[in-house]
C-alpha cells in the first residue's frame, strides 16, 4: 500500500509539472508612454515636476522581484543630456528594493539622502559629520564622544597591534590601479602594517581596475583552497 502511494504521489507531481505552463518572461522594452505623471514639492515651496516609471523588470529570469526591478524618474522638459533618477536605499553595499524620490534629495552629501556610506559623513537634512576639532571649529562645533568612538572603529589601523584584539592571520587585499576613489596609501599601509605585524598578506594594485573592478576572482578562490589545506 505504501509502495503504490508513493508512486502515485510521484505521478501526480510528475503531473503538475507536465501541465504547468512557465512562466512569461517579463519585456526589457522601456516604453516611455507608460509613465505617470507626477509632482513633487520641494522643501523650499518649489515643485519638480516628473515622469516615474516604476516597477519594471531589470532581468528575464526574476529569482526575487522585490530586487529585481527599478524605478527610473525622468524630469520634465529633459533631453539627451538630462540626468534621470534611480533610487535606491543602500545600506552597506546591502541589496535594496527600488525607492521613491523624497525633497531630501536634494540634499545631504553628495547630492544624496544619508544612506550606506554617506550616513557616515552627512545626514538626510544635508548636515555634515566632523571627524576632527579642526573641521568641527570651522563650523562652531565640538567633536562628540560618539564621533570619537565612530572614527577608531572605522579604521582598522587601530586594532592590528591591539593585544585586545584577534586579527586573522591571513589577509587578501586587493586594489584597483586606477580606483579614484580611495588612495593608493590606504591599502598600502593596512599591508605593511599587517605584515609587521607577522601576518600573512596577499596584496596587489591590480592593473588597469577601477574603484569597482573585477579582481581576479579565480584566484580569490585558489587562494582560499591554500589556505584551508594548510
Amino acid at each position: 500500500m505504501m509502495k503504490k502511494l508513493i508512486t502515485l504521489t510521484l505521478a501526480s507531481i510528475l503531473a503538475i509539472g507536465i501541465n504547468a505552463k512557465p512562466k512569461a518572461a517579463p519585456s526589457l522594452q522601456f516604453t516611455p508612454q507608460n509613465g505617470e505623471a507626477r509632482v513633487m514639492t520641494m522643501h523650499d515651496g518649489s515643485q519638480v515636476r516628473y515622469t516615474a516609471h516604476e516597477g519594471m523588470f531589470f532581468v528575464t529570469n526574476i529569482e526575487d522581484s522585490t530586487y529585481q526591478t527599478i524605478n527610473v524618474y525622468v524630469p520634465d522638459g529633459a533631453t539627451q543630456q538630462t540626468p534621470i533618477f534611480l533610487r535606491t536605499y543602500v545600506g552597506g553595499y546591502m541589496a535594496s528594493a527600488a525607492g521613491r524620490p523624497q525633497a531630501t534629495d536634494t540634499q545631504g552629501v553628495v547630492g544624496q539622502a544619508a544612506s550606506g556610506e554617506n550616513e557616515e559623513f552627512g545626514d538626510a537634512s544635508g548636515s555634515s559629520v566632523n571627524f576632527t576639532p579642526f573641521s568641527a571649529g570651522k563650523n562652531g562645533t565640538k567633536v562628540t564622544s560618539d564621533i570619537s568612538r565612530n572614527v577608531t572603529l572605522l579604521n582598522p589601523m587601530n586594532f592590528i597591534d591591539d593585544p585586545l584584539s584577534s586579527v586573522a592571520p591571513h589577509w587578501y587585499i586587493r586594489h584597483g590601479a586606477r580606483d579614484r576613489d580611495t588612495a593608493f596609501p590606504i591599502p598600502i599601509n593596512l599591508a605593511l602594517k599587517l605584515q609587521n605585524a607577522g601576518k600573512d598578506v596577499n596584496f596587489l594594485l591590480a592593473w588597469n581596475r577601477p574603484h569597482s573592478g573585477d579582481y581576479a576572482l579565480d584566484e580569490l578562490f585558489q587562494w582560499l583552497r591554500d589556505i584551508i589545506k594548510d
